[in-house]
């Protein structure tokens, strides 16, 4: 019998727009984040890195929020992309029950043991006083959100094609669902970048919908139009999109509202640059750049009593409790 070996994973660099956000707010995070967690997932790893990589997996009430908004929304998606109607009433109890035992387990600790299965809340792991009446205000922005998808007009452009008679030249709705939540990597002149679309639309016109699902209280445009400039450019490298047929769209789940983001020669220009700059600067602070080794030391901490500290996962490691 053949001798069956077990695949070694290195730790490769490469970009993302969540790991460009997170190197700009706090270099240290970043650095606990993708290289101080690694291996951390094995039954040999050290204990320093496997606390790390239990912290990294802690999700916040307003972030599990967004998880289980989006994972309706593309289970919804789904749905409509194989012509069955989505009940959004059944899904969103659904995903009420699957709240409440995810709650439960990260009340028991369940994530400790297995932190990539099993939710596991900061507000757990640091001991942070919460009411019942907080929780349940949380579940039920949660069924808001699910149910409000009802009323969200891209959603109902969507649904209106795939399960309606309804004219969609009327409605103007997309002729093809062509990505749900696949995440891609791609090579963006000479950077290896992760893409994940909420969901790609082909127009009834030949052009590219990207929609992009938002559900927190307060979004900064710059932010959210660099995040669809990368979007774009996946969609022109990847797909093969002219930048003048993507239609980039950010939509808001928590206050049913949507905006479009121009995409064009100029934002194109401008993300490539955005992503060679940020993979550099990650790069230039690396021990060594050709094999990914990183140097704690050089990564600083933000100075003490910054307000992020207050929301970060790895607050323990870094001595702000």
């Amino acid at each position: 019998m053949a001798e069956r070996r077990m695949a070694i994973f290195e730790n490769e660099f490469s970009w993302s727009f969540s790991r460009h956000s997170l190197f700009q707010e706090c270099s240290r995070a970043y650095i606990f984040s993708n290289y101080g967690t690694w291996g951390g997932w094995q039954g040999s790893a050290d204990e320093q890195t496997r606390e790390l990589y239990i912290q990294k997996k802690l999700t916040s009430r307003a972030m599990w929020t967004g998880t289980l908004v989006h994972d309706a929304a593309e289970e919804a998606l789904r749905k409509l992309r194989e012509r069955q109607d989505c009940k959004l009433d059944e899904l969103a109890k659904k995903f009420l029950i699957r709240a409440r035992r995810e709650i439960a387990e990260s009340e028991r600790g369940a994530n400790r043991q297995s932190p990539s299965k099993f939710t596991g809340f900061r507000e757990h792991y640091y001991d942070e006083e919460l009411s019942q009446a907080d929780w349940n205000e949380t579940l039920e922005e949660i069924d808001r959100q699910i149910r409000g998808l009802a009323d969200n007009e891209s959603y109902k452009r969507i649904r209106s094609f795939c399960i309606s008679e309804e004219d969609p030249n009327y409605l103007k709705g997309p002729d093809k669902i062509l990505e749900i939540e696949e995440l891609v990597k791609i090579d963006i002149d000479g950077v290896p970048v992760w893409v994940r679309l909420d969901a790609l639309l082909k127009g009834l016109n030949g052009e590219f919908v990207v929609l992009d699902w938002k559900t927190g209280k307060a979004h900064v445009d710059d932010v959210i139009a660099a995040q669809l400039g990368v979007y774009g450019l996946y969609c022109v490298l990847h797909h093969g999109a002219r930048e003048d047929r993507i239609v980039a769209m950010h939509v808001n789940l928590r206050s049913n509202s949507w905006a479009p983001h121009p995409i064009n020669a100029e934002t194109m220009a401008g993300t490539r640059r955005l992503i060679r700059d940020s993979a550099e600067r990650m790069l230039c602070v690396l021990k060594d750049r050709d094999k990914n080794i990183a140097e704690i030391d050089e990564f600083p901490p933000l100075p003490e009593g910054s307000a992020r500290c207050n929301w970060c996962s790895f607050r323990r490691t870094c001595d702000r409790e």
